[in-house]
This record gives C-alpha cells, sequence and structure tokens, in this order.
C-alpha cells in the first residue's frame, strides 16, 4: 500500500513539474489577452488532433498543474519562461 502510495505521488509530482513544459503563454494565448485559458490550451494542439474526453482528461491535470494560483488561467507569471515576474512585475527571487 505504502509503495502504490510512493507512485502515484511520484507521478502526481512529474504531471505538475511537466505543467510549466506545457503551458506557454507566448504561443498558446490564441486571443492576445496575457493568459491561456484551458480551452486556448486545447485547441493550441496540432489540427487533426481528435479532441475527444479522453483527450480532455489527458491535458486537463497539465493545465492545473501550471495554473498556480488556481484562478483559471495561466499567465506569464505561471507560464515557463516569465523571467520569474509576478502579475505586479517584481521579480519572485529575492537576493
Amino acid at each position: 500500500m505504502k509503495r502504490a502510495f510512493a507512485i502515484l505521488s511520484a507521478a502526481a509530482l512529474f504531471v505538475a513539474t511537466q505543467a510549466h513544459a506545457d503551458v506557454n503563454v507566448a504561443t498558446q494565448d490564441l486571443d492576445g489577452d496575457g493568459k491561456v485559458t484551458f480551452e486556448e490550451f486545447l485547441e493550441s494542439h496540432n489540427a487533426g488532433i481528435t479532441r475527444n474526453q479522453e483527450f480532455i482528461d489527458r491535458h486537463k491535470p497539465v493545465f492545473d498543474g501550471a495554473d498556480t494560483n488556481k484562478d483559471g488561467y495561466v499567465d506569464t507569471s505561471e507560464s515557463q519562461g516569465s523571467g520569474g515576474k509576478t502579475k505586479s512585475g517584481e521579480s519572485k527571487k529575492k537576493f
């Protein structure tokens, strides 16, 4: 039982870690408002991919992992490559 929990925990961590590599405001913000909604995230994938329930279910945890403040969208403060800036424009890093 403990091993199964450890495996599931590691899988969840992997998904959360991968999320930042998979949601990118620069390329997936389809309407240019500076943030990526889940719908934009799905639509930004290659044409020809069937966006069925399985596709949605597979991508929802990735998007949710990237939406670190849980406001329903990913903006540059959450997306990889934001330069460590927060929504206010201040650096997240304290030197």
